[in-house]
């Protein structure tokens, strides 16, 4: 069939024009690879974030300058924070309990802003507030409760080494037995994650404290924790609770020079902690009273 002049000059323009189309293609651009590189730079320099020192530190500061801006906009502006990680602790002397309950709350709920919008940077809080009310209320309250043991009378000093000893054993006995017969039928309770101590234990810190203030032997006041969360962070919190109580004591008249703290995290248990009532004996203060010829730790 006879293909007429026009039919064979069209054809021709589309062959020019696909052939000038193919030559602008490969005339520009740059080859794919490069591109390709970018998302492994990307995850490398991510992966030195999250190594290197300062990955623990901008976290650290990014928390505890979260808690302080929601602290300060809340007009608590006594509250004083620090920071480990993700945790914050919380201190300073609160106007009220319910002051320092509403800051507690204020910076688990800071927020700060992330990439993917505002984020709560603070994982837990750790309450190491004072109520000035309660502390004078306590110390004025400390008087006499009727159902405290009575002290443990001081007998004459004897003269001989293994009387002395022998005496001095049965003070640590009689101490120790009225310690652990207050904290028979009820135990220091404190808010959860906190070392902040619960209100309804005030009368048992009274009793407490009468107690060793009558035994004038030297105590070591022992925190312990279940073993929900890290072992670093138990053996601290572990310790803030005990640290909380020995203040406690010291506000209701108890020397200072006759108390020790020390945390023990989840180390000792003396339960099970696959059982919530396990975990729940197992979050605990005791009282270890010391002779003098026991050997110092």
């Amino acid at each position: 069939m006879a293909v007429s002049e026009r039919d064979q000059k069209t054809q021709t323009e589309r062959v020019e024009h696909t052939r000038r189309y193919v030559r602008r293609n490969h005339s520009g651009g740059v080859a794919f690879y490069p591109f390709g590189l970018i998302p492994a730079a990307a995850l490398l320099l991510l992966s030195l974030f999250a190594l290197l020192p300062f990955a623990s530190l901008w976290i650290e500061d990014n928390a505890e300058q979260a808690a302080l801006t929601s602290l300060r906009q809340g007009g608590h502006g006594w509250a004083e924070v620090s920071a480990s990680g993700q945790w914050i602790t919380l201190s300073g002397d609160a106007p009220s309990a319910e002051r320092a309950a509403a800051a507690v709350e204020l910076v688990r709920s800071a927020r700060a802003p992330t990439l993917f919008g505002p984020a709560r940077p603070v994982t837990r809080v750790i309450d190491r507030t004072v109520i000035a009310g309660e502390a004078v209320a306590d110390t004025v309250i400390a008087a006499t409760p009727e159902d405290a043991p009575d002290p443990v009378p001081a007998d004459p000093a004897p003269s001989d080494p293994e009387t002395i000893i022998a005496a001095e054993r049965e003070r640590v006995a009689a101490c120790d037995q009225s310690l652990k017969d207050l904290l028979t039928e009820s135990k220091i309770e404190f808010a959860s994650g906190s070392a902040r101590i619960a209100p309804a234990s005030s009368g048992l810190l009274d009793q407490l404290a009468r107690a060793i203030q009558g035994c004038d032997l030297d105590i070591v006041i022992e925190g312990h924790t279940d073993s929900t969360g890290s072992a670093e962070l138990n053996a601290r919190l572990s310790l803030d609770r005990a640290s909380a109580v020995r203040d406690a004591l010291v506000i209701r008249g108890v020397s200072a020079d006759l108390l020790a703290a020390e945390g023990y995290g989840e180390d000792r248990p003396v339960a099970d902690n696959d059982t919530p009532q396990g975990r729940e004996q197992n979050r605990r203060i005791e009282f270890n009273v010391r002779s003098l010829s026991d050997p110092q730790e």
